[in-house]
């Protein structure tokens, strides 16, 4: 197998309407990103449909355990997404071949910059196994027909404007986010999510990056 793709920055052609143009269309919104309050987060993480698997790593609880309002906020600010260049290349073929070749109305005016945010934001709740279980946001759970979504068949609630089609799972999954964050606890395999009371035995905060 070849490793040149790693080794070599890609080539973004310049004719016509094809990646680079993608990559430098005035449809990238390039304007700062305002930052959000901690109560802004706290109202949407208390309204978010699905419940929380642990309690301890929430902000609001985060509070009460006496971490500085101040520093969640500087952390809830800091998130951004991590792309390789050239998973962001792919990306812009991806978006190219829709336009000539796929869904031209769905993505004909979608930015490079959007469907990054469509990456991250158009996920089911959970996506596992051999047969395709799902649960999306509404808390409903389904098994297979999720090659439906983008096609002719598609039916609600698997429809594309709601949820990432295979190609974009696949996508996504070449997709990161980092942040700064507090550490509740040493990480060990068997730490349940347990806010550790003596700070002394664990790093107060650091960097993290994840996937799905």
């Amino acid at each position: 197998m070849s490793t040149d793709w790693f080794t070599t920055s890609p080539v973004w052609s310049a004719k016509g309407d094809d990646h680079k143009s993608i990559l430098l269309s005035t449809r990238n919104n390039l304007n700062p990103i305002p930052d959000v309050t901690l109560p802004d987060i706290i109202e949407k993480s208390t309204n978010f449909p699905i419940e929380f698997p642990t309690e301890s790593v929430r902000c609001r609880q985060l509070l009460k355990n006496k971490i500085p309002e101040v520093v969640l906020e500087k952390n809830i600010n800091s998130t951004y997404p991590v792309i390789h260049e050239h998973a962001l290349y792919l990306c812009s073929i991806f978006l190219n071949h829709q336009v000539k070749h796929g869904n031209r109305t769905f993505y004909q005016n979608m930015s490079l910059l959007d469907f990054i945010d469509r990456l991250l934001s158009k996920r089911a709740v959970s996506f596992v196994g051999v047969r395709d279980l799902y649960m999306l946001l509404d808390g409903s759970k389904g098994v297979g027909n999720w090659e439906s979504i983008g096609s002719g068949n598609e039916a609600p609630p698997l429809v594309l404007e709601k949820y990432l089609s295979y190609d974009e799972i696949r996508l996504s999954a070449l997709l990161s986010v980092s942040s700064h964050t507090c550490f509740v606890n040493d990480g060990n395999r068997r730490n349940e999510g347990v806010f550790e009371e003596d700070r002394k035995k664990v790093e107060e905060d650091g960097v993290i990056i994840g996937n799905n």
